[in-house]
C-alpha cells in the first residue's frame, strides 16, 4: 500500500512538473524574441515579416508543445495593408504547398474563406498560424494541430497582401537545421536517467540507462529511427530489482525539438504512462 502511494506521489509530481514546464515554454515564447531566433525575415517598401516557431498552447499535454508559425508583421506605410491568409502557403509536413489558417478561425471551418487582417499605419501585430493540413479530427480525441517538424528542411512561406487595391506577394525560403543526435531523459515517474543509442547515421534507435523506481536497467529500441513531431513505435526490455527481467512494447509522442515526450507501453501486460524532459 506503501508502494502504491509512492508511486502515485512521483506520477502526480512529474505530471504537475510537465504542465509547469510548458506553461512557462508558452509564457516566455510571448516576448519579443531575440533576431537569432526568427527562422525566416523579409522586408521590402511596405512591411517587415519575422518567422519564428512558437508553442501552440493548447490545454492538450501533447499540443502544447506543438509548435507552429509565429508571424509578426510591421507596417512600414502611412496607409493600412491587408493580409490575404486564404493566398497565403506554407510547406507542410510532406512536403506540399498548404494554405495558411491564422488563430482564431475555427478548425471546424478552416476549409471556408477566413477574414484578412488589416495592419493599421505603422502598426505592428502578431499571429500563429498553421498549414491547414496540419490540422485533423480524430472522433475519439477531437480536433488536433499537428506541430512543424524537421523532417522536411527546405520550406517556403508565401505571404499575400494587398495595399493601396493592389495585391502583392512577400516570398521566403526557410532551411531547417539538420536534425541533431538526441538528448538524454530524465523520465517521470519512473525517475529513469535514459542515454540515446544511434546508427551509423547518426539517427536515434532506441534508449537505455537506470531506473530508480524500478532498480534495475531499462532498454527501448524503436522499429524505426525517431521522428519528432510524431509517434514512434519501440519494444524494451529491463531489469526490476536489478535481476527480474522483463518485456513490453509501446509507442511515443516526441515534440518536434526533442525536448518532450508521453510514452504509452506495457510491462509484461501492466500498462504503463510517463513523460519525459530531455536535456
Amino acid at each position: 500500500m506503501v508502494e502504491k502511494k509512492i508511486i502515485l506521489a512521483v506520477f502526480i509530481f512529474g505530471l504537475f512538473s510537465a504542465l509547469v514546464w510548458a506553461q512557462s515554454a508558452t509564457n516566455a515564447s510571448n516576448r519579443v524574441a531575440p533576431e537569432d531566433s526568427y527562422i525566416a525575415t523579409f522586408e521590402n517598401e511596405d512591411l517587415q515579416i519575422l518567422v519564428e516557431l512558437q508553442p501552440y498552447g493548447s490545454t492538450n499535454l501533447i499540443q502544447m508543445v506543438q509548435k507552429v508559425l509565429k508571424i509578426t508583421f510591421v507596417n512600414k506605410q502611412e496607409i493600412p495593408i491587408k493580409i490575404i491568409w486564404d493566398e497565403s502557403i506554407f510547406t507542410d509536413n510532406n512536403g506540399k504547398p498548404a494554405r495558411l489558417i491564422k488563430e482564431g478561425q475555427r478548425f471546424i471551418v478552416s476549409d471556408q474563406p477566413q477574414v484578412p487582417s488589416i495592419l493599421p499605419p505603422g502598426e505592428r501585430a502578431s499571429f500563429l498560424a498553421v498549414p491547414q493540413s496540419h490540422i485533423t479530427y480524430s472522433s475519439s480525441s477531437g480536433w488536433f494541430v499537428t506541430g512543424i517538424s524537421g523532417n522536411i528542411r527546405k520550406r517556403t512561406l508565401m505571404i499575400a497582401y494587398e495595399i493601396n487595391n493592389i495585391k502583392k506577394y512577400a516570398k521566403m525560403e526557410i532551411e531547417f537545421e539538420t536534425a541533431k543526435s538526441a538528448p538524454d531523459r530524465l523520465t517521470f515517474p519512473t525517475l529513469s536517467y535514459l542515454s540515446p543509442v544511434s546508427n551509423p547515421q547518426g539517427e536515434t534507435i532506441g534508449y537505455q540507462g537506470f531506473s530508480i523506481v524500478f532498480l534495475g536497467y531499462v532498454s527501448r529500441n524503436y522499429y524505426n529511427p525517431i521522428k519528432p513531431g510524431s509517434w514512434n513505435n519501440f519494444w524494451q526490455w529491463g531489469t526490476i530489482a536489478l535481476f527480474v527481467p522483463y518485456i513490453g512494447i509501446g509507442t511515443e509522442y516526441v515534440n518536434n525539438d526533442n525536448s518532450f515526450t508521453f510514452s504509452l507501453y506495457t510491462i509484461y501486460i501492466l500498462p504503463m504512462i510517463d513523460f519525459a524532459f530531455s536535456f
